[in-house]
């Protein structure tokens, strides 16, 4: 339970941490920033999604995470520019999403023994065959 809460809070913290700090200010470098703060957003949310839903398997928890993100995502985006909702708003919802799609890719390809870690479970357990 304690890891639940802990990785729970910790997305929270970044969600949080994230709309206070992202500005309004569009700059090469706040993007590549914005899109790694969403990053490392859905490496915690995704750590989250899998200690609440221990019996799905990491094919579906990605997509939930994926999900949650956006939806994250576009509360983020909509409350900040609530008056102007143009093109920078869209823009600055798909850079969120690039960050979230990487962190989802992430999970695929890291090494066994950070899955373990990262998502609480060993992968080779949830592979046909196993």
């Amino acid at each position: 339970m304690n890891q639940k809460i802990g990785w729970t809070g910790m997305a929270l913290l970044a969600a949080f941490a994230i709309y206070v700090l992202a500005g309004p200010g569009w700059s090469p470098l706040f993007i590549w920033g914005y899109g790694t703060a969403y990053f490392l957003f859905g490496i915690v949310l995704l750590g989250a999604v899998a200690r609440w839903w221990t019996r799905g398997s990491p094919a579906l928890w990605r997509p939930l995470m994926l999900s949650v993100g956006s939806l994250c995502a576009a509360i983020e985006v909509g409350l900040r520019n609530s008056q102007t909702l143009g093109a920078p708003s869209v823009d600055r919802w798909m850079v969120a999403l690039i960050g979230l799609v990487a962190a989802a890719i992430a999970a695929r390809l890291i090494p066994f023994r950070l899955t373990r870690f990262w998502l609480g479970i060993d992968r080779r357990g949830h592979e046909p065959g196993a």
